[in-house]
């Protein structure tokens, strides 16, 4: 699966199935293994001492192994997640302020307007339809326009991330659902192209005979920011 732009959708780290044993919980048991034959076989005796320390080292040690194993994925997503929100704010602060739609004409902008939604995904969990959507393990957009007073912009792409905005403004939680009448903010690259699908949504008496709208254009290495709220 391609975007319109020819690009491969831009989707969550892969996170191995629930039942996979992670190699380091596999590791750890076999260290814990070997901790508690020592311990339940110690007898007294001179190296009882050595016996008692080494067995104790391998279970502690397997208990470690296990948790980290188990905790790996999400200390795996929580730096990814770390790494994506100081792109973000770094996005932010080369497009310090949103301009309207109409006065944008292409390369790397910020606008603000109200999500209509031309082609729906259905949306996890709740399963309406929604403009896109991003999860842990998922991540889906549909076609969809936003419209300000001036203007409107067209988002059609896989290469999105989905944030809510902190009360400064900058990025906060990473990922939800982005609905039908929602405000969001979007920074990214676009071109003004032909998008026939909106016509009559701008409040621009003009705009029906221009038939075009600002198209946002995402890549693997750039994509489209969502800042919701």
């Amino acid at each position: 699966m391609r975007d319109e732009n020819g690009n491969p959708p831009l989707k969550p780290l892969p996170r191995p199935p629930r039942w996979v044993i992670p190699t380091w919980v596999m590791v750890g048991a076999v260290f814990a293994f070997i901790g508690y034959s020592i311990l339940s076989r110690m007898e007294p005796g001179p190296s009882a001492t050595t016996w008692l320390a080494i067995g104790l080292g391998a279970l502690l040690a397997g208990g470690a192994l296990i948790g980290y194993g188990l905790m790996r994925p999400r200390l795996v997503h929580r730096a990814d997640v770390g790494r994506r929100r100081g792109r973000v704010v770094e996005k932010i602060g080369r497009t310090k302020q949103s301009a309207p739609i109409a006065r944008c004409e292409g390369g790397a902008v910020r606008v603000r307007g109200r999500v209509k939604v031309l082609r729906a995904v259905v949306a996890p969990e709740s399963g309406a339809p929604a403009a896109a959507f991003e999860t842990e393990d998922e991540r889906e957009g549909g076609r969809y326009a936003i419209v300000d007073e001036s203007g409107v912009a067209v988002v059609d792409d896989d290469c999105f991330e989905l944030w809510t905005r902190d009360p400064g403004g900058g990025p906060g939680a990473s990922g939800g659902v982005l609905s039908d009448g929602a405000v969001v903010e979007i920074l990214g690259t676009a071109r003004r192209a032909p998008a026939p699908d909106v016509v009559g949504l701008s409040i621009d008496p003009h705009y029906r005979a221009v038939a075009s709208a600002l198209v946002f254009e995402g890549t693997p290495d750039d994509p489209v920011v969502l800042l919701c709220g």
